[in-house]
């Protein structure tokens, strides 16, 4: 190689490295400090929105299965109560019967006008 061909390489690779100093300080930091980088933001972007979705789907979940056992609570307190007042209307029913015959009874009565 002779001596014009060696200067102009040198040249050349002086320029080069002058741009690579002179380059934008900006990607220098943003290749050093990967909080930056969009790869990171596009995770943090998926995580944050799964976290939203579950967070969601988890409250509407939450409150579809709360009003579904309240309603069915409801119904059973509503039978049992049903249940309950036939059991009192039964019972009233056979003891009037049993006392309007007892009231009937000719012994019963005069013992009513002893009295």
């Amino acid at each position: 190689m002779t001596a014009p061909e060696q200067l102009q390489q040198l040249k050349n690779w002086q320029r080069l490295t002058q741009w690579w100093h002179r380059r934008k300080p900006q990607e220098e930091s943003d290749r050093l400090n990967p909080e930056h980088s969009p790869h990171n933001l596009t995770v943090r972007l998926i995580i944050g929105g799964t976290t939203l979705i579950v967070s969601l789907s988890a409250y509407y979940s939450y409150h579809l299965v709360r009003n579904l056992l309240l309603e069915n609570l409801k119904n059973k307190a509503f039978l049992e109560v049903q249940q309950g007042a036939e059991e009192i209307d039964n019972w009233i029913g056979k003891y009037k019967a049993a006392l309007e015959s007892s009231a009937n009874n000719p012994t019963f009565r005069t013992m009513l006008k002893t009295w």
